[in-house]
């Protein structure tokens, strides 16, 4: 399986994708500084994986929604391309939803997705982010 990233408007195939997710500024720091945690996320109700996107758009609207209602944010990072094709091989470990061009990561793979996830980048999400363009 070939994994074509479609972001910000452009295609690349690449050895790595940058993957975004959208929620409250506390909770983007505490995942780029401590990591993944099954048990923080399982703490929020109705919530079942760490989801993530490839189009800053579909991010910006997971950040306006993020259940803490804290301050909007953004976090990017950068994942192997191939580790991506590899545990998509299993859907107990994640999943990929066409429609929102997103990565749904199940609490098995955080572990190992702790470990491959680098280039951190946190952006604080203002209305003013929201464009009709993007």
């Amino acid at each position: 399986m070939d994994i074509n990233v479609t972001s910000y408007g452009s295609t690349s195939s690449s050895s790595s994708v940058r993957l975004i997710h959208g929620s409250d500024e506390v909770s983007v720091n505490w995942i780029r500084t401590q990591g993944l945690s099954a048990e923080r996320l399982l703490a929020i109700p109705g919530a079942f994986a760490f989801c993530t996107t490839t189009n800053r758009k579909t991010g910006l609207g997971y950040a306006f929604m993020n259940p803490y209602r804290g301050t909007p944010a953004l976090l990017e990072f950068d994942v192997p391309a191939e580790w991506i094709r590899a545990v998509l091989t299993n859907p107990t470990l994640a999943e990929r939803d066409i429609q929102d061009q997103a990565y749904l990561f199940y609490p098995p793979v955080f572990p190992e997705m702790n470990y491959v996830m680098t280039n951190f980048s946190v952006q604080k999400v203002t209305n003013l982010d929201l464009t009709f363009d993007e």
